[in-house]
């Protein structure tokens, strides 16, 4: 294991209107590419008995050897529950340079007893168009597939320890390679599920 990944997700409101709060990233310790973090502020409104509507603003850094680039998104998606009682989360981001981008996110709660919930993910990044200063490609950049397990301490508090593996795929796949990162990873993931 060669790298550590958070990924934290807060809300507050009420049913129908949430502030949502969320972060992730991660630390490489043997890449030069470093890592990256991750921090979103999203409004959601109830748009139908399953989904919410998300719109609000995101902000990316990377941590590379010689610099610490820095961009900015408006962001708009979707959370909610599909059939088989799976949550998804499908989100578009434009850029501060008019960069569009996307990320999908699917899970699936598996109840082993009321407390200890075991988590299958599945997570893929896309780019519309090139960003150099970011390493980012056209096209489906990576794919995360991913178990984790939850201890629900409180309806309102959710610690959770789990593993992922990650392929970068395509010209990303090649650029990674370029810069002398690894096409695939396999990380540890800790994070914490809260709200209040």
């Amino acid at each position: 294991m060669n790298a550590l990944r958070w990924d934290f997700l807060g809300w507050r409101g009420g049913d129908t209107r949430r502030l949502w709060v969320r972060s992730e990233g991660e630390l490489n310790f043997e890449s030069p590419l470093g890592g990256e973090a991750d921090v979103q502020v999203l409004y959601g409104r109830l748009i139908s008995p399953f989904f919410d509507l998300l719109v609000g603003g995101r902000v990316e850094q990377h941590y590379e050897r010689d610099s610490r680039p820095v961009r900015a998104f408006a962001v708009v998606g979707l959370q909610g529950l599909a059939p088989g009682r799976f949550e998804v989360e499908p989100s578009l981001f434009l850029s501060h340079k008019g960069k569009v981008s996307g990320r999908f996110t699917a899970s699936l709660d598996l109840y082993e007893t009321q407390r200890l919930i075991l988590q299958p993910r599945l997570e893929t990044e896309f780019s519309f168009q090139r960003d150099d200063e970011f390493g980012v490609e056209r096209g489906i950049n990576d794919v995360e597939v991913g178990l984790r397990l939850r201890y629900e301490v409180s309806r309102k508090f959710a610690p959770y320890l789990g593993v992922s593996y990650r392929q970068s795929l395509g010209a990303t796949r090649s650029r990674v390679l370029r810069e002398g990162g690894a096409p695939n990873e396999v990380q540890i993931v800790v994070g914490v599920r809260a709200w209040r």
